[in-house]
């Protein structure tokens, strides 16, 4: 056996501790295997004989489901194993193993199991105990790993500049990982020259080209094979080594299979072609219509991208997607409170965070589609507003036969702003989805005529009529599913960022409503500007509700499961408030900053550059009840408006006529006399013909320091918030929790059926027993051989009994001892099992792993849940921290262990500072400080925003003056002016003083420059003053 080969199993997790020289003795040794590309490892339903370590290649597997159907469930990388239960047990395999790739494995069989049971138990049992843990992490990479560890470029014609796509792509991809492009000539020129060659290879050839492919990928991360164009020897080879395909065509090219996508990608077996992706590369500016339905027609790809050549940002996202870095974007519904999401998009651009894919509902369609289709920010807002405000979308009433509106407005609006742009076509990748009221399911549009789509996404039932597409009838998407994140998540890799805008408030009337006034009286008290307003939302509002109520419980388990949530605070807009376009994005994009400036996902934060985002004070969450009834609220506050008007009218009205009464005039006598109106503003005295100002002022006092106030803008967390889930696969038999109930520590909430696991238990507890008797059987045999060999030894000594009786007896010991070595194997064997057993049954109960609240329940009794499925979501319910990052200077005046306050939805909360890191955040360059929070009634929320409150005294010598009292002046300087006595009696003459301004609130500042303590300052009308002028102090004012 190779050397080199025992090192390599030594140092897999599952013949840890065994010395080598252990390995080396074992008959049969370990041993190499090579297995061909689409040769079958190990098949399904055969006994197992060994298990195998992956060391070049790739292997895939399959499940054979009861229909005879094949399906894949997993990929095994170098480095990683298959096979281990065939060491442990005789049972039949439960999976299929094939080669995707040529791969070099070493293949370890039961028999040398078997052999290191009987020279070292020890070492046995520590193998079954690794197999166990193995079995249990599952198959495939873990977390971390690429996805793909060689990529093939397949070149479709000969227009594209492939070179240099290549090396842009190269280039963009050594940002994840060390990546090699590699040719045919960078195989050495004898290789080349054999590649090149018109005969096949032989078969040492193939091994020794293989064997260049295996180092060349052992020193990258990721390797890129340039194939050629034609079906050549070379494109075979760089296929059958790659995990993905990249097929490239150029937009404009004739969008047919080539040459060698149809006799080469044609002849792989389906079950183990490497996926396959096109790539469309544009000239330098995007073609609208590329034809790409055309070029997905002939070929069965996974996927497809665009490209412009050769713009470094396009190959950017291209790399992220290859990676798995992919940032991806889910909008949800919401009707106007879907602009915000414009200024979350506003805030991502400004912070420099990429889009790589899109997905939408309703309102979220609209918006993610025009940026998807590459808009910037102001031409996005422009298109809403000649569609949602010039527009008029929903004005166009009708008989409400089948909607309320009629539609045919909208239809035209979104038709013509999206004039007849394809899905597919467009340069990011997006989808949006609607309700099929015909196959009642969720559609997913993505691909197809786009305005098509997101008319569908958008077509609230009852209010607007619904979208006939190819003989389907087609609703609002927020009727299944108003934010698709669990679509993305599914269907793509990456990180995903949803923005949810749909309030969870609920819909509340007052209780003294007890019935539902009539249309008629609705009508009659809104424009009844003296009727207490009806505090019960509208036709739109209960319909848009009714529409995504199903929606909601799928939108909070898309919350728990989105790598960065946004909710921004709109839940008081109403659905149809289109005029607040600008204020409700303004608000997604404060909320947004203040969220980018918090913690992110790494593959979100490696992009966002805070330092680009503005200073902007937190907006307040409105209180959620009252966001619920938001309509009810503003027409309150405009039957206010009404009532003033008609209030003052009367008033004028009895005024206007009292008047007339008392002076006897009437409109066509015009007054005896004229009537002068009274002035207003300041009253001027007269000296020496000059106008003087009074003036109010105020006294200059000095002080040593002030004191600073600031908020800064943190998130809640649970300290502690899991997802609880099997480790193994079964049928659930018992949920004893759900939503909302409180569990203790230790209490079990949820089991699997466990009765053919405690049957095997019964029949291992037998196996065992009878293998203990055993070994007692044998070690009493043993005894009596030992004993039966002393006394035959003393009889040989005195010629009594041959020399062949006294060997029998030694063998005989030599046997049993053997026996009784192969007895504590078996009683080993058996106890690992059964210890196995007894850990999976242990483990078909879910045990709440500390006191607290289930927040999410996703399965009930019957189900059938693969191992590692989260069934339930546990949050800690008496303690939740607050993060919040601090600048520098701030953190210093903080003390770990002392009291501070933070507010919540405009409630305050004492919270205890915890820790303060002190290694510096480098996005954001702020130090994250942890504090705890009592919440023993549960009010707060993980994911909520949190102000706290930091309080400080900076020490500085200045002056308090009221903001009314500065003005703007030179050099980033400010004005004051100070009186000096004049020579007229109680008249004073006003001076200039320059001042810089340190520190400032809503009414006053701290400054200081040429002031003099107890200096009188005028406090207010600079913009009436000159140097030098003479003014009148008010003695009220002094």
């Amino acid at each position: 056996m190779p050397q080199d080969a025992v090192e390599l199993l030594a140092k897999t997790d599952l013949l840890a501790g065994v010395p080598e020289d252990r390995l080396r003795g074992l008959d049969p040794a370990p041993e190499w295997l090579s297995v061909k590309a689409g040769e079958t490892l190990i098949e399904q339903g055969q006994r197992g004989e060994a298990f195998y370590l992956l060391v070049h290649g790739r292997l895939r597997v399959f499940v054979t489901n009861p229909d005879g159907t094949a399906k894949r469930v997993g990929e095994v990388l170098p480095g990683e194993g298959v096979g281990e239960m065939a060491l442990l047990t005789d049972e039949t395999t439960s999976a299929t193993v094939r080669a995707m790739h040529d791969c070099d494995l070493i293949r370890f069989s039961r028999e040398s199991y078997k052999q290191l049971m009987e020279t070292s138990p020890e070492a046995a049992l520590q193998v079954t105990r690794t197999v166990i843990k193995r079995l249990r992490s599952g198959l495939g990479g873990g977390s971390g790993k690429l996805l793909y560890g060689a990529i093939a470029i397949l070149p479709i014609g000969d227009h594209a500049d492939i070179a240099t796509f290549v090396e842009m792509l190269r280039v963009q991809l050594s940002a994840f990982a060390a990546t090699r492009a590699v040719t045919v000539d960078d195989l050495g020129a004898q290789r080349a020259t054999q590649i090149r060659g018109q005969g096949a290879l032989s078969a040492d050839a193939r091994r020794d080209i293989h064997g260049a492919f295996t180092a060349i990928e052992d020193e990258n991360d990721l390797t890129i094979y340039l194939a050629d164009p034609a079906p050549t020897t070379w494109t075979t080879l760089c296929l059958n080594q790659a995990d993905l395909v990249l097929s490239i065509g150029a937009v404009g090219d004739a969008p047919n299979l080539s040459e060698a996508e149809a006799s080469l990608l044609g002849r792989v077996d389906p079950d183990l072609a490497p996926r396959s992706e096109l790539v469309l590369v544009h000239n330098r500016d995007w073609q609208d219509d590329c034809a790409t339905a055309e070029w997905l027609a002939p070929r069965n790809t996974a996927d497809f991208h665009h490209v412009r050549a050769w713009v470094e940002g396009d190959f950017a996202r291209l790399a992220r997607i290859l990676t798995g870095n992919a940032i991806n974007l889910v909008l949800g519904g919401g009707g106007a409170r879907g602009f915000a999401q414009i200024g979350v998009l506003r805030a991502f651009k400004q912070a420099g965070v990429p889009i790589d894919r899109v997905a939408g509902t309703s309102m979220g369609s609209l918006v993610g589609a025009l940026y998807a289709l590459g808009m910037g920010i102001d031409d996005i807002t422009e298109i809403n507003r000649e569609i949602w405000i010039d527009g008029k979308p929903l004005s166009d009433y009708t008989f409400p036969a089948i909607a309320i509106v009629r539609g045919r407005r909208l239809h035209n609006l979104v038709k013509h702003a999206l004039h007849g742009r394809k899905i597919e076509d467009m340069p990011i990748r997006f989808f949006c989805v609607s309700g099929d009221l015909t196959a009642t399911d969720l559609m997913m549009h993505d691909h197809g005529t786009l305005w098509e789509g997101i008319r569908a996404s958008g077509s609230i039932p009852g209010a607007g009529p619904p979208m006939f597409l190819n003989g389907h009838v087609l609703v609002d998407g927020g009727v299944l599913n108003n934010l698709p994140g669990d679509l993305m998540m599914d269907r793509y890799t990456g990180a995903v960022v949803a923005v949810d805008v749909n309030p969870m408030a609920s819909m509340t009337v007052p209780a003294d409503i007890d019935e539902v006034p009539s249309g008629w009286g609705v009508l009659w008290n809104r424009i009844n500007p003296f009727a207490n307003p009806l505090k019960m939302p509208g036709i739109f509002e209960i319909l848009y509700r009714t529409a995504t109520l199903s929606s909601d419980r799928l939108a909070k388990r898309t919350h728990g499961r989105t790598d960065f949530l946004l909710t921004p605070p709109v839940s008081h807009f109403r659905v149809l408030e289109f005029d607040a376009l600008e204020e409700i994005a303004e608000i997604g994009y404060r909320d947004a900053i203040a969220a980018l400036k918090g913690d992110l996902d790494p593959r979100i934060a490696r992009y966002a550059n805070i330092d680009r985002l503005p200073d902007l004070p937190q907006i307040k969450r409105p209180d959620p009840k009252k966001a619920a009834n938001a309509d009810a609220v503003k027409d309150g506050a405009r039957r206010s408006v009404r009532r003033r008007i008609a209030a003052a009218a009367v008033v004028l009205a009895v005024v206007g006529g009292g008047w007339a009464y008392m002076t006897g005039g009437s409109p066509t006598e015009p007054a005896s006399e004229p009537v002068t109106a009274p002035v207003e503003g300041p009253q001027v005295e007269k000296h020496d013909g000059a106008n003087i100002l009074p003036v109010g002022v105020v006294v200059a006092r000095h002080s040593d320091g002030y004191d600073v106030s600031n908020r800064y803008v943190g998130r809640i967390v649970s300290r502690r918030e899991t997802g609880l889930g099997f480790e193994r696969t079964g049928t659930v038999v018992e949920m004893t929790a759900d939503e909302g109930d409180k569990v203790t520590e230790g209490q079990v909430l949820a089991r699997l059926d466990t009765r053919i696991l405690e049957a095997r238990r019964t029949e291992l507890q037998a196996d065992l027993a009878v293998s203990k008797a055993s070994r007692a059987e044998t070690q009493s045999r043993l005894d009596l051989a030992r004993t039966t060999m002393k006394r035959r030894g003393e009889l040989l000594k005195r010629n009594n009994v041959s020399q062949q009786a006294y060997d029998e007896a030694k063998f005989e010991v030599v046997g049993l001892r053997s026996a009784l070595a192969a007895n504590a194997a078996e009683i080993a064997r058996a106890e690992a099992l059964l210890n196995s057993l007894e850990v999976d049954i242990e483990k078909s109960a879910i045990r709440a792993p500390f006191d607290g609240t289930i927040i999410d329940r996703t399965v009930d009794e019957g189900a059938a849940v693969p191992g590692g499925t989260v069934v339930l979501q546990i949050s800690e319910d008496a303690v939740k921290e607050v993060r919040v990052g601090l600048p520098v200077q701030v953190a210093r005046h903080l003390t770990p262990g002392e009291t501070y306050e933070i507010e919540v939805d405009g409630d305050a909360h004492p919270a205890r500072l915890k820790a303060l890191l002190t290694s510096l955040n480098p996005q954001t360059r702020t130090l994250p400080a942890i504090l705890e929070v009592e919440d023993a009634d549960r009010r707060l929320r993980s994911g909520e925003l949190a102000e706290l409150k930091v309080a400080y005294r900076i020490k500085a010598d200045g002056f308090w003056l009221p903001m009314t009292a500065i003005v703007g002046g030179r050099r980033g300087l400010w004005n004051a002016y100070a009186l000096i006595d004049s020579e007229v009696p109680g008249l004073a003459k006003a001076t200039r003083r320059e001042l810089q301004m340190l520190y400032s609130d809503s009414t006053r500042a701290y400054v200081r420059g040429t002031l003099m303590d107890g200096e009188r300052v005028v406090s207010g009308g600079l913009h009436r003053l000159v140097p030098g002028q003479l003014v009148k102090p008010t003695p009220a004012a002094e």
